[in-house]
């Protein structure tokens, strides 16, 4: 009986790590670099594209000589991140969207995205 139980709990313990195994995921590697430079009264660039799932790291230059923010809102409108940089500041936004479509990159200062502080993220399933 004894000797059952141990061959027991081995099979228990060699199945739990064949499972375990299966949960790991690949190791993630460094986020896709994207500069953006914001100025008075564009982004750039204008266009980027990624994948469901890809990790990006935005790095975002305020070279104009006023305050722009950059938002990053997802196909509803739906704010996923923001960052505020006065001039000459730079600073890094990272996302990994989730929903294919146009995402838009905007500077949300009264004004600025009408003035055409825009740029779009198209996001490939």
């Amino acid at each position: 009986m004894e000797l059952r139980i141990v061959r027991f709990r081995w099979v228990a313990v060699l199945l739990l790590a064949v499972i375990l195994s299966g949960c790991r995921g690949e190791a993630l590697g460094p986020p896709r670099a994207v500069a953006l430079e914001v100025t008075e009264f564009t982004i750039t660039p204008s266009a980027i594209s990624a994948q469901v799932g890809e990790r990006i790291s935005f790095r975002v230059s305020n070279t104009g000589v006023l305050e722009h923010d950059v938002s990053i809102q997802d196909p509803s409108g739906e704010k996923i991140a923001l960052l505020s940089l006065m001039t000459n500041q730079h600073g890094t936004l990272q996302i990994e969207p989730s929903t294919p479509g146009v995402w838009m990159i905007v500077c949300t200062l009264p004004g600025h995205e009408m003035a055409g502080m825009t740029a779009t993220l198209q996001v490939n399933p």
